[in-house]
């Protein structure tokens, strides 16, 4: 019995020896308290097989710091945080949670991460060989969910290690750091969606390989160059309903995606090369709202060189909306374009439009500008107002006015001479009236058109002379 308790004692005593020295070599020498030793926290433990740590804060609870060593190690499966005022998560703060498999954060008005805060690696060391790394199915990982929260900073490599899935949804994000999202492993799906970024800076998503990466409903004022940088995306890379206010040369450096698309968004400047893309599969930009599409804005979207040489892939531009093109603006680089309702935000004018897209002739059935609200295809416009005669519409109908009406003075008049004229000369039946000689006894003679003759009884006068 007395054997056993040494044995006991020297094995705590190894423990908390061990303990201490993964402290030092982390920088966390200091000692915190278990977090559900504190009750204005409201952290309690919920067992079973997937065992969780749920906090909610109380009223009197204004800043939550969790540090390392502050949640027991053993059996902690989940930590779930939800309406707390201010939650603040220390460097390393989970790293040493070995059977943790999900964080979730909802609700929490001032989040700070950090740097190395989400750092975590399960039971494989951080010096393993990415093919072991990479092995998900054999090796377990983490997922970290944020809902409605107010994140003040994302700091360099909050989120590090073997994180399967990270997503933020109806977040806003103050300030979101250089290698923010960096070197992670076995990542499946990083989600970024109805979220506001403040500031991004270059580098933001660096050096790491997902399945897939989805911005949905982002909102972004400037993302600079290389804000996502060295990615590597196995299958899709989505973004949709976003809304960018500059996307600068070289905002997205990504190799490999089988399915890139950019749908239902706004941008205000898309500049040359903005989308450094090698693809493996189609391109696809749908029913966007583009102000400026700078020169060579699509050259640098390329097939993969893992690619067959002759694998043909698309890009297709359907119902889009551009304010501004330049002349090499909608140029691809080894796809086969596809273009289908290209609209433009501004009205129709055959000086501009006839000499600002005359390089774009091919594309003229597609092609569309505003005429009275409506868009109208420029070859269509041009048929019917870009014309000798065209502009001059209200004159061709004045004149045909004033033609029309002189036509009916002059059938008008025509009438009035016939009646007047013609039957007054000839009879209403047309028959000519034959000149009668009258001879009267001054020995003059009378020449009428028309003579009364009064046929009376007369006797030989005779005078006596």
């Amino acid at each position: 019995m007395l054997f056993l308790i040494n044995v006991i004692s020297w094995v705590w005593i190894a423990v908390l020896i061990s303990s201490k020295c993964v402290a030092i070599l982390t920088g966390n020498s200091q000692s915190y308290e278990d977090i559900t030793s504190l009750p204005k926290y409201g952290c309690h433990w919920t067992g079973g097989s997937n065992s969780m740590v749920n906090c909610t804060c109380r009223e009197d609870a204004e800043e939550f710091s969790i540090h390392h060593g502050q949640i027991p190690v053993y059996d902690t499966w989940g930590i779930q945080i939800n309406d707390c005022k201010k939650v603040i998560f220390d460097g390393h703060s989970i790293e040493n949670l070995r059977n943790l498999r999900q964080i979730h954060l909802k609700n929490i008005p001032s989040l700070s991460l950090l740097p190395e805060s989400f750092s975590w690696f399960g039971y494989r060391a951080t010096y393993e060989s990415d093919d072991e790394a990479d092995d998900e199915n054999n090796i377990p990982s983490l997922s970290i969910s944020m809902d409605n929260c107010v994140i003040e900073k994302i700091s360099q490599h909050s989120f590090k290690g073997r994180i399967k899935d990270i997503e933020l949804n109806n977040c806003h994000v103050k300030d979101m750091e250089s290698f923010s999202f960096s070197s992670l492993r076995q990542s499946g799906t990083v989600v970024l969606r109805n979220t506001t970024i403040d500031s991004l800076k270059p580098q933001a998503f660096k050096l790491f390989t997902t399945k897939q990466l989805i911005l949905d409903g982002i909102s972004i004022e400037d993302v600079p160059s290389r804000a996502f940088s060295n990615l590597v995306i196995k299958e899709k890379l989505q973004i949709s309903n976003c809304r960018f206010g500059t996307l600068h040369s070289g905002s997205f450096m990504i190799d490999g995606p089988k399915w890139f698309e950019v749908v239902n968004s706004n941008i205000s400047v898309l500049e040359g090369e903005a989308f450094t893309v090698k693809v493996k599969g189609d391109v696809l930009f749908k029913n966007n709202v583009i102000g400026v599409l700078g020169p060579g804005a699509l050259m640098k979207i390329v097939k993969s060189k893992d690619l067959v040489l002759n694998t043909a892939l698309f890009l297709t531009i359907d119902s889009n909306v551009f304010s501004y093109l330049w002349s090499n603006s909608l140029e691809v680089n080894g796809l086969i374009a596809k273009f289908v309702n290209l609209q433009f935000n501004e009205s129709c004018n055959c000086d501009i439009f006839m000499s600002n897209y005359a390089l774009y002739k091919e594309f003229f059935t597609e092609i569309k500008c505003l005429d009275a609200e409506e868009y109208i295809s420029i070859k269509d416009y041009e048929v019917q107002k870009c014309t000798m005669l065209s502009g001059h519409t209200t004159m061709i109908v004045v004149i045909g006015v004033i033609c029309a009406l002189l036509l009916v003075m002059i059938i008008i008049l025509s009438l009035y001479y016939h009646k007047v004229f013609k039957e007054g000369k000839y009879g209403k039946d047309n028959a000519p009236q034959k000149n009668v000689s009258l001879i009267v006894p001054d020995g003059r003679t009378y020449r009428e058109t028309e003579v009364h003759v009064i046929l009376e009884t007369a006797d030989l006068l005779t005078t006596d002379l």
